[in-house]
């Protein structure tokens, strides 16, 4: 792991690197519909229907939530080049949803939280420097 220094920590909408946060404003499709940001896509995708979104929550979701985000993040960077070049600039930096509001997602504020969405976008990063045929991150 990245020592502190080569660690990018995003968050707070007026910060530097907002753009990695699941509420930046980056529509992008998926499924046939136009998602206004990946959050979006994500919570939507609790529900196993879209004609019954308010009404009927996915048993499984706990198993499939980290998936639907992956996806999520990779329809956001590969649709806004401008998004995908600043997270491909990132190299090889640790990436941290620095937030107290989340330990799952998030690294808890003082880093004790699992930063799941920190590392899975340290996966598409090198997903997309893959598909670009990159030199390996």
């Amino acid at each position: 792991m990245p020592p502190l220094s080569e660690c990018v920590r995003f968050y707070h909408k007026h910060q530097p690197f907002y753009e990695f946060t699941n509420f930046y404003h980056a529509p992008f499709w998926l499924d046939g519909i136009l998602w206004p940001t990946s959050e979006h896509f994500f919570q939507a995708s609790k529900f196993w229907n879209r004609d019954v979104f308010s009404r009927i929550k996915r048993l499984d979701w706990e198993e499939v939530k980290e998936a639907i985000m992956r996806r999520a993040l990779i329809a956001k960077f590969q649709t806004h080049s401008i998004l995908r070049h600043k997270l491909l600039a990132t190299c090889n930096a640790r990436l941290v949803e620095h937030t107290y509001n989340d330990r799952y997602w998030g690294d808890g504020g003082d880093g004790t939280g699992r930063n799941r969405l920190g590392k899975l976008l340290l996966d598409v990063r090198q997903k997309l420097a893959s598909d670009m045929d990159l030199c390996k991150l």
